[in-house]
């Protein structure tokens, strides 16, 4: 019995190196490997929406917050959509962002912490196309 005692807390304290360890990069497990892929793939699709939102309207998205105009005309005469399939939320339930700047479109997700601005966060990146 005492020798169960003593190896407890080097079991304990290996336990808590190596959730120090990795507390120092992402690690994900199964589940969030899955949620990972779902998202990049939700990601995806939105970049590639906007970017078929701005060929058939010639015009930027209205919001760029907001990306309800991928899946309603919103009284848009011209709109050709629905642009992508599911209305952009990531594998946690957050809803997807989409910047659109000068050169560029992202999409982004708050990843798995559900917070935007931290080191989880996840984005996909398109060219703005020529209108």
């Amino acid at each position: 019995m005492p020798m169960q005692l003593k190896s407890a807390p080097l079991l304990l304290l290996a336990a808590g190196t190596a959730v120090f360890v990795a507390g120092c990069r992402p690690v994900f497990g199964p589940h969030e490997d899955a949620g990972l892929k779902a998202t990049e793939a939700v990601l995806s699709e939105t970049v590639r929406g906007v970017q078929q939102y701005i060929k058939d309207g010639g015009t930027i998205p209205p919001e760029t917050g907001n990306v309800t105009y991928l899946i309603e005309s919103q009284g848009k005469d011209d709109w050709s959509g629905p642009y992508v399939q599911h209305l952009g939320s990531d594998a946690w339930g957050t809803a997807v962002r989409v910047r659109v700047e000068s050169q560029s479109i992202q999409a982004l997700s708050a990843g798995p912490d559900m917070t935007f601005g931290t080191q989880d966060d996840m984005q996909s990146l398109g060219p703005l196309p020529d209108m």
